[in-house]
């Protein structure tokens, strides 16, 4: 297994930071000596609300969602949707569910909004649902998307089963659901 730079980075740090006292000294001289972190080390992208979450007022959200005629019915309020198209809503009921757009599917993702707006500030939540490993390390590569753009794999994961990060690219929003939905609703 290759361990991404900026996890080595932070083993070091974490590794320094523990050690005791009295070999610290003997472990700075073998740092220095080795150059280690390497000069050439990457940093680490700071990721904004935008990186990773697009409120439904910036998409055009009712093209989006016709792409999914089968799979989302009823009547929803969008919220907005993850930087690789999971579309978040709240149903009248106040259930918060996500139309996931790489496995297919509707999720309950919370009882209510606020649990959602709990969740939403959660790293780990984020680092699960939203991807947020993921984006850094396509920012990291350079795969940056537009504003009406969400990170898309081609080909989609459903036909390799699971997610190769080496295919990611940034597409048009309703390009990238017209084609998960062509992919993802013949399995409703």
């Amino acid at each position: 297994m290759v361990m991404p730079m900026r996890s080595l980075h932070m083993l070091w740090l974490l590794t320094k930071n523990n050690l005791p006292r009295s070999i610290e000294h003997e472990y700075d001289h073998h740092v220095r000596s080795a150059d280690f972190p390497p000069s050439n080390l990457m940093t680490i992208p700071t990721l904004t609300w935008p990186d990773i979450f697009i409120d439904a007022s910036a998409l055009d959200i009712q093209t989006l969602f016709a792409n999914w005629p089968k799979t989302l019915t009823g009547k929803v309020r969008p919220l907005g949707c993850s930087a690789f198209g999971d579309l978040y809503f709240e149903r009248e009921s106040g259930l918060i569910e996500r139309l996931d757009v790489l496995e297919g599917g509707i999720n309950t993702i919370a009882a209510n909004m606020n649990d959602f707006r709990a969740m939403m500030n959660s790293p780990e939540w984020q680092e699960v649902n939203l991807l947020t490993e993921g984006i850094c390390l396509l920012k990291e590569k350079g795969i940056d998307r537009g504003a009406n753009q969400f990170y898309g794999f081609a080909p989609h994961p459903a036909f390799v089963g699971s997610i190769d990060w080496a295919s990611a690219i940034a597409l048009d929003a309703n390009v990238w659901h017209s084609i998960c939905a062509q992919v993802l609703e013949n399995d409703v």
